[in-house]
C-alpha cells in the first residue's frame, strides 16, 4: 500500500497502486549494451520497501513517464553522464533512461560493492563439512593446489588428458601382450587357439565397424534429405509461415556465440551451408564423397583398416598434439564432435566386453590346461631344434594380469558413467553397444522412468536424436518433467525439427514437459573472461553481479542483488567468498533446476530480440509462454511492423491483425457527475467474426482516450484466394503498363500515317480490346475475395464496433455502433496500412443513435499483407518450377 507521506517527486518512489503515470512496456529490440559500459558504470541497489517501486524515467524532467519500475534490491547500472540541470543520471541497464540524482543522496539507491554480499546474507561458514574439505582447508599446500585448479579449467583438462593417457597405455599394453600370446600360440602349433585369440582381438573393431557403417548410412540419408529440403525451398517446405524465411536462413547473430557477443567467439559450424553452396545446383541424391565413402567402408577389411588408422591418429592427437597445443595456448585444440565422442565410448565398451573379458577367460583356460598334470596341452606343443618348447607361458601370464587391470579400470569408469546417467552398469553397456553414435545423454534413464529433470545445454540435437527423444517421451515409464536447453542445443536443427521437438515436449502423454532455456558452457566461459576485470580468474560478488546484470539484458530481466547473493552463496568458496571458473562451469552445467539469474526469465523475448526464427518456433511449439504473454508479444510485433516474427508467433493459430481504438469524442452522457455535469464511463467492444474483445473503461468522461490495441486472429482457411488477389493486382499493373506502351506506340504511328488513315482504326481497336481484356483481369482479381469470407457473406472483412457506458448496478448503456468493411483486395488493405508505414487513423460517426458522437481507430493490416504477398510469391515460384519441369520434360 502506498503511504500518504511518501512524496514521489522527492523520493523517486512510485506506489504499486498509483495509476497516474505512463508506464512503458518491454521493448522487443536487442540491447546494444556491451561489457565495457557495464564495467565502466556504477551499480546501485534499490533499498525501497517491499510495497514500493523505484522508477526509471525515459527522459530527464519527465517524472510522470516511467520506462521501468524496480522492486526492492533490484540493480541499476548508471554512467557519469548527467542532464543539463545536473539533477539526473543516465542509466544503461536494465533499460536506458534517467534517474534522479537526489535518490542517491538520500539513500534510496545504495552503491553496490563486494562487501554488499555480507550485508545481504549471513555468510557464516557451515560447521558440517566433509573430512576432505577440512583437510584441504587446514593444509596450505593443498589449499593452494585446489585454488589453482579451480581457477584454471585448463589444469583439469590436463589432468584428464594424463589420466586418459595412462588408461590408453594400459589398453595398448594389453593389446601388445595379446599379440605376443597369439604369436606364441602360433609357434607352438596351437592353431585353433591362435585363431580364437585373433578373433577376440578383432571383435571390437568389427563391432565398431558395424556401428560406423550404420552411422555413414544415416549421414547419406541426411544428405539426401537436406538436398531435397533445399530443392523444395529450404524452410519454405516446413509449413505455412516458413515461406517467410529464406532457404537455410542463419540466425541474425551469426557472429555471436549463443546470443552474447564475445571476443573470439566461435562462428557457425563448418557444416552450415554457405551462400555459394546454396546457389549451386542441387540434386536429391547424397553427396558423392559420402556415397564413395559408404561403398568403400562397406567392404569389411577396408572399413576395419580405416578404423585402425583412425585409432592411431586419435591416439597421437590426444597424447601428443593436444597436450602441446594446451601448453602453448592454454586452451584446447578443438572440441570433439558428438559422433567422435560416441565412437570413443563404443570402442571403450566393446574393448572391454568383446576383447578383454574373452581374452581373460581364454588365457586363464590356457594357464590351467598348461599346468594340468597328465594333460594333453603340453604334450601337443611343438619343440624347437634344441628340444625346447616353442610356447612362452610368461606372455600368457603378463597378458592375463594386464587384462585384469583393464577390466578393473574400465569397470570402475563405466560404473561411474552409468551412475551419472542414472543407469545400472549392465543397462549402460547395453545401450552403448546398441549404437553409441546415437547416444543421447540421460535418454535411456528417461525411457526407464529414472530421470525427472535433465540438463541438455551442451548437447547438440540432430534429426535422429530428435526422433529418439520423441520415442522416449511416449514410453510408459517416462517421468520427465523439466529439461534445460540452450541455443547451442538447437543449432543443427531445421525449423521443422524445432517445431516437432517443441510439440512433443508440450504434448507429452503424461504431462507437458517444462522447458528452461539456459546458457551453454562456452557462453558462460566467454562472459567470465569478459568480466574478470582484475584477471584473477575468480569473481568477487561485485564482478559476479556485473556478469548477471549483463546476462539479463536481452530478455528484459531485472537483476535482484539478493537473488544474485543467494546464487553466489551456492557457487562461491565459503572462506574466500569468490567464484572460480571451474566451479562455475561444473555446477551450472550439472544443475537440473532453474537458476533465477543465469537462466532466461523470458526466452521468447530473447528469441525475438535476437531474431532467431528456429528458437522462436521451438518456444512457441513448446508453449513456453502463457496466453496473456503470447498475446502481448504478438500485438507488439504487429504494431511495430515485425511482420515475419508476428506470423511465426501466430503460426499455429492464424494470421494476426490488430484493431486499435484510439479515442472517442462527444459521446452521449448517461449519468450525472458529482459537480453537476453529465458524464459517462465508456468502453468499446470490437468483434471480428465470432471473436469479441473490449477495451478498458475510462471513467467520468465523454471524450475518452483509449489507445488500446486489440489482437484478432484470422484463420488462414477463411482468407480468400490469395493467389488470385495478388495475381489480379499484379495483372492489372502489367495490363495498365502494356496499355500505356501500346498507346504511345500507336500515337507515334498515327503521326507517321496521318495522311493515309491506315492503322489508326486498327490500333484503336487493338487498344480497346486490350483494355477490355484488362478489365476482365480486374474482375477476376476482385472475384477472388468471394471464395473465403471472415465475418460476413459479401466478400469483405467486417469489423463491428460498439461503445457502451459501464454501469455497476444495471445493464450497460448502449451509446452507438459502427460497422467497418474492408474489401478483400490489396488496394483496400493498403488503404489502412501500407508496408512499414503507420496505419491510417480513421474518424467515424457512431450510428443507431441521434448525436451519438464519433470515435477514431486504426487497423494494422501490414502483417496480413505480408502474409498474402509471400504466399503469392511462393505460389508463383511453384508455378515457375512446374513450367520449367514441363519444358524440360
Amino acid at each position: 500500500m502506498a503511504q500518504p507521506e511518501q512524496d514521489y517527486a522527492n523520493t523517486g518512489v512510485a506506489s504499486t497502486e498509483e495509476t497516474a503515470f505512463e508506464v512503458s512496456g518491454p521493448k522487443l529490440i536487442s540491447s546494444n549494451v556491451g561489457a565495457t559500459e557495464v564495467k565502466s558504470g556504477k551499480m546501485y541497489m534499490a533499498t525501497i520497501g517491499a510495497h514500493f517501486r523505484f522508477p526509471i524515467h525515459p527522459h530527464p524532467n519527465e517524472d510522470h513517464k516511467i520506462a521501468k519500475l524496480l522492486r526492492q534490491y533490484e540493480v541499476i547500472v548508471t554512467t557519469e553522464e548527467t542532464d543539463d540541470s545536473g539533477k539526473y543520471f543516465r542509466t544503461v541497464l536494465p533499460v536506458e533512461g534517467w534517474i534522479r540524482k537526489e535518490c542517491i543522496d538520500d539513500g534510496t539507491l545504495v552503491q553496490v560493492t563486494k562487501e554488499t554480499y555480507t550485508q545481504l546474507l549471513d555468510t557464516t561458514p557451515e560447521s558440517a563439512t566433509s573430512r576432505c574439505a577440512q583437510c584441504i582447508r587446514n593444509s596450505a599446500c593443498l589449499r593452494s593446489i585446489s585454488t589453482s585448479v579451480r581457477k584454471h579449467p585448463v589444469y583439469v583438462m590436463a589432468l584428464y588428458l594424463v589420466l586418459e593417457f595412462l588408461a590408453e597405455v594400459v589398453i595398448f599394453a594389453d593389446l601388445i601382450t595379446d599379440i605376443f600370446v597369439a604369436y606364441t600360440l602360433s609357434t607352438a602349433g596351437k592353431n585353433w587357439l591362435f585363431m580364437l585369440s585373433c578373433v577376440f582381438m578383432l571383435a571390437p573393431y568389427y563391432i565398431a565397424w558395424a556401428a560406423a557403417f550404420g552411422y555413414l548410412q544415416k549421414r547419406a540419408m541426411e544428405s539426401t534429405a537436406n538436398n531435397e529440403y533445399n530443392i523444395a525451398g529450404g524452410d519454405a517446405a516446413d509449413g505455412r509461415t516458413d515461406s517467410l524465411a529464406t532457404p537455410r536462413e542463419a540466425p541474425a547473430s551469426t557472429n555471436k556465440e549463443d546470443g552474447v557477443t564475445v571476443t573470439g567467439a566461435a562462428t557457425e559450424d563448418k557444416t552450415e551451408e554457405t551462400p555459394a553452396a546454396a546457389a549451386a545446383p542441387k540434386s536429391s541424391s547424397p553427396d558423392k564423397k559420402i556415397q564413395i565413402g559408404v561403398i568403400l567402408f562397406a567392404i569389411a577389411p577396408i572399413g576395419v583398416l580405416f578404423l585402425v588408422f583412425l585409432d592411431v591418429y586419435l591416439l597421437l592427437e590426444d597424447f601428443i598434439i593436444k597436450p602441446i597445443f594446451l601448453c602453448l595456448n592454454k586452451s584446447i585444440l578443438r572440441e570433439e564432435s558428438h559422433a567422435e565422442r560416441g565412437y570413443k565410448k563404443l570402442r571403450r565398451v566393446s574393448e572391454v566386453v568383446a576383447e578383454t573379458i574373452c581374452q581373460s577367460v581364454l588365457q586363464a583356460v590356457i594357464i590351467i590346461a598348461y599346468w594340468l598334470p597328465n594333460g594333453t596341452f603340453r604334450n601337443d606343443i611343438e619343440l624347437d631344434e634344441a628340444g625346447n618348447e616353442r610356447f612362452e607361458i610368461r606372455f600368457v601370464y603378463a597378458s592375463l594380469v594386464i587384462s585384469l587391470c583393464v577390466l578393473v579400470l574400465w569397470g570402475v569408469v563405466l560404473s561411474i558413467e552409468a551412475r551419472g546417467f542414472g543407469l545400472h552398469f549392465y543397462e549402460y553397456v547395453t545401450v552403448v553397444l546398441q549404437g553409441s553414435f546415437n547416444f543421447v545423454p540421460y535418454l535411456p534413464a528417461i525411457e526407464r522412468g529414472k530421470r525427472e529433470r535433465v540438463n541438455w545445454t551442451d548437447f547438440r540435437f540432430d534429426s535422429h536424436s530428435v526422433g529418439l527423444v520423441s520415442k522416449a517421451l511416449i514410453s510408459p515409464e517416462c517421468q520427465l518433467k523439466e529439461i534445460k536447453l540452450s541455443r547451442y542445443s538447437l543449432r543443427k536443427l531445421t525449423r521443422h525439427e524445432c517445431k516437432f521437438l517443441g510439440q512433443m515436449l508440450a504434448d507429452s502423454p503424461k504431462e507437458a514437459v517444462k522447458v528452461v532455456f539456459s546458457r551453454s558452457r562456452r557462453e558462460i566461459e566467454a562472459l567470465f573472461n569478459e568480466f574478470d576485470t582484475d584477471r584473477s580468474r575468480s569473481f568477487d560478488f561485485y564482478e559476479f553481479l556485473q556478469l548477471c546484470t549483463a546476462l539479463r539484458q536481452n530478455d528484459d530481466g531485472v537483476v535482484s542483488a539478493k537473488d544474485v547473493a543467494e546464487i553466489f552463496a551456492i557457487l562461491a568458496d565459503e572462506q574466500r567468498h569468490e567464484v572460480y571458473l571451474t566451479d562455475l562451469l561444473f555446477k551450472i552445467n550439472r544443475s537440473v533446476f532453474r537458476l533465477p539469474v543465469v537462466d532466461y526469465d523470458s526466452p521468447v523475448m530473447y528469441a525475438l530480440k535476437e531474431s532467431d526464427s528456429k528458437l522462436l518456433t521451438f518456444m512457441i511449439a513448446a508453449k513456453v509462454c502463457d496466453d496473456v504473454t503470447w498475446e502481448f508479444y504478438t500485438t507488439t510485433l504487429v504494431t511495430t511492423n515485425r511482420h515475419k516474427d508476428a506470423l511465426m508467433m501466430a503460426e499455429e493459430r492464424g494470421i494476426p491483425i490488430v484493431v486499435e481504438i484510439v479515442s472517442g469524442k462527444e459521446l452521449p452522457a448517461s449519468s450525472e457527475h458529482m459537480d453537476g455535469g453529465s458524464t459517462s464511463a465508456p468502453y468499446a467492444s470490437v468483434s471480428v467474426s465470432d471473436k469479441v474483445k473490449r477495451t478498458e473503461t475510462v471513467p467520468n468522461t465523454v471524450n475518452p482516450e483509449w489507445r488500446q490495441p486489440l489482437l484478432f486472429i484470422l484463420p488462414p482457411e477463411d482468407i480468400p484466394d490469395i493467389a488470385a488477389m495478388a495475381a489480379g493486382n499484379a495483372s492489372r499493373r502489367r495490363t495498365k503498363h502494356d496499355a500505356d506502351i501500346k498507346q504511345r506506340k500507336n500515337t507515334r504511328q498515327r503521326k507517321t500515317t496521318a495522311d493515309g488513315g491506315h492503322g489508326g482504326g486498327g490500333s484503336a481497336h487493338q487498344l480497346h480490346g486490350h483494355q477490355h481484356h484488362g478489365h476482365g483481369h480486374h474482375h477476376h482479381g476482385g472475384g477472388g475475395g468471394q471464395q473465403g469470407i471472415v465475418g460476413s457473406t459479401s466478400g469483405r472483412l467486417e469489423i463491428n464496433f460498439k461503445i457502451y457506458d459501464y454501469d455497476e448496478n444495471d445493464d450497460d448503456f448502449f451509446m452507438g455502433s459502427y460497422k467497418h468493411k474492408i474489401k478483400w483486395d490489396l488496394e483496400s488493405l493498403m488503404q489502412h496500412q501500407h508496408g512499414e508505414q503507420a496505419p491510417t487513423i480513421l474518424d467515424r460517426k457512431l450510428t443507431n443513435r441521434d448525436s451519438a458522437g464519433s470515435f477514431k481507430f486504426k487497423i494494422y493490416t501490414g502483417t496480413l499483407l505480408h502474409y498474402i504477398q509471400h504466399q503469392a510469391d511462393k505460389n508463383a515460384a511453384t508455378d515457375e518450377d512446374k513450367n520449367e519441369s514441363a519444358k524440360t520434360a
